[in-house]
């Protein structure tokens, strides 16, 4: 049976949403906007000329900082910043007992007066801000447009394995298992890469995305159709890790292309490219990074003992955090200082910024918010964050610490691509630079560009905006 033939046999949408388009996140993990512009993605840099679809470019876009997987898929997905969203980076530390390496449930009280406890946030309990899944639910009811979540990365399936009123809160969850006990309600025995434990390919991943277009998804023994879609493409990323940039980086980057067109095909031939609109994004891009600097032995050989701080390695951004939070302002204030200026003297660091304002070293002048005022910081965030020039990365406790030949996380690696292509006729085509609100997009615009698509408000947390410069005017007017 054709897959026009299967669309027909699933479960009518209503009235209301059958004027709304369908709506893709496809993520391409590890992807520059430069790779794109170097020839790499034909299919997809066509779009943006009106070959086969309608394609906006947005190049001046940015990754959240830190600019890493699970901090701006979250930012996409809630419309917070990392500070808010409870997904501070792709690893971050606790100040109480956790449950395991990868929750944020905490088994006893805070104690900020203690070391932290670091985990990988990989997990349903770290999400502090409401996400698209949750806030369609709340805004829709029963009637809320279907959503799934296909995820190449199984620590992402497990992070929006998140719930609504005791329910899962997406309708549907692929990801390939990876053995832990949060992801065997959902996960897919799937061909993996044993290196790194992600779906063996992006063919992989998309078989499964085009499945769904043809087949749609099983809600309570029925068909029906997903309008929303959350998908992650992980081949680029782990490429870069592996190799850093180069030719096997550019290869995976025309294999990733080859699957949006792939996808683009199934739309075509389900009839559904004419009400398409994909926002085709990525998390980050990658910087080769063949030296490594460890920020620990660089703070104890200034003196500070080891059992006063703990260093969260997340690639080009390192999380310094203190033993104890709560100690005398005077001397918790001089400690910082102290390891600021350890920091700072290390060859290869670009930028150590407080958490909160010290007054025995600047005030608020050398904090986050006042240094870096597009980044954020919240109570997961460490008390220092340290960022590397490129092509160096942070390598904690020591340099065996940090194998990987590609990196990411500090600034030069938020050079990321967005655009949003499509067959829907009110996607504008072309490129949107300069310097304009238009053109200036980052990840955390992508919640509320979805939920404007559907008619509804942004999630509870979102900081974002719609991303205008991608549609017609008027695509965003009416709003519940």
């Amino acid at each position: 049976m054709g897959a026009f033939a299967c669309l027909s046999t699933l479960v009518p949408v209503s009235e209301a949403l059958a004027n709304k388009p369908i709506v893709y996140v496809v993520v391409i993990d590890g992807l520059d906007g430069d790779a794109v512009e170097a020839g790499n993605a034909p299919f997809i840099s066509g779009l943006f000329e009106g070959t086969g679809g309608n394609g906006s470019y947005f190049p001046a876009s940015r990754s959240v900082i830190p600019a890493e997987t699970n901090p701006n898929h979250t930012a996409m997905m809630t419309g917070a910043l990392p500070g808010k969203s409870g997904v501070a980076a792709n690893a971050f530390a606790i100040y109480g007992p956790l449950a395991n390496e990868d929750t944020c449930e905490t088994t006893g009280p805070l104690d900020y007066s203690m070391l932290p406890n670091e985990t990988s946030g990989e997990s349903p309990t770290c999400p502090q801000a409401e996400t698209i899944f949750e806030s369609v639910r709340r805004q829709s009811g029963k009637r809320h447009p279907l959503t799934s979540v296909v995820m190449g990365k199984p620590k992402l399936g497990r992070i929006f394995d998140v719930t609504y009123r005791g329910n899962r809160a997406a309708d549907a969850i692929w990801a390939p298992c990876d053995d832990t006990p949060e992801d065997d309600s959902y996960c897919e025995s799937v061909p993996t890469n044993p290196a790194t434990g992600y779906a063996l390919s992006d063919t992989v991943v998309m078989d499964e995305v085009i499945d769904q277009v043809e087949n749609g998804i099983t809600l309570k023994e029925k068909q029906r159709r997903a309008k929303f879609t959350f998908v992650n493409l992980p081949q680029v990323d782990s490429a870069g890790h592996a190799t850093g940039r180069g030719l096997v980086y550019d290869l995976a980057v025309g294999l990733a292309d080859a699957e949006i067109e792939r996808l683009a095909d199934a739309l075509k031939e389900s009839g559904e490219w004419d009400r398409s609109a994909i926002l085709l994004v990525s998390d980050h891009s990658m910087d080769t990074t063949p030296t490594k600097v460890s920020l620990t032995s660089e703070i104890e050989d200034a003196g500070v003992p080891g059992n006063a701080f703990t260093v969260v390695q997340n690639g080009s951004v390192d999380f310094v955090y203190l033993a104890d939070r709560k100690a005398p302002r005077r001397e918790r204030n001089e400690l910082l200082a102290t390891m600021r200026e350890a920091i700072l003297g290390t060859p290869g660091v670009t930028e150590a910024l407080y958490r909160k304002r010290n007054r025995a070293d600047g005030g608020k002048k050398h904090t986050i918010r006042k240094a870096q005022p597009d980044w954020s910081a919240g109570k997961r965030t460490g008390d220092i964050v340290a960022t590397s020039d490129a092509g160096v990365a942070f390598a904690e406790p020591n340099l065996a610490g940090n194998p990987l030949v590609g990196n990411h996380g500090a600034p030069q690696t938020a050079d990321n691509f967005m655009s949003v292509i499509g067959g829907w006729p009110k996607i504008r085509t072309g490129t949107v630079d300069g310097n304009s609100k238009r053109a200036l997009i980052r990840n955390n615009d992508v919640a509320s560009t979805v939920m404007r698509l559907f008619g509804l408000a942004a999630p509870k947390n979102n900081v974002g905006r719609p991303i205008k410069g991608a549609f017609e005017k008027g695509t965003f007017r009416k709003r519940r």
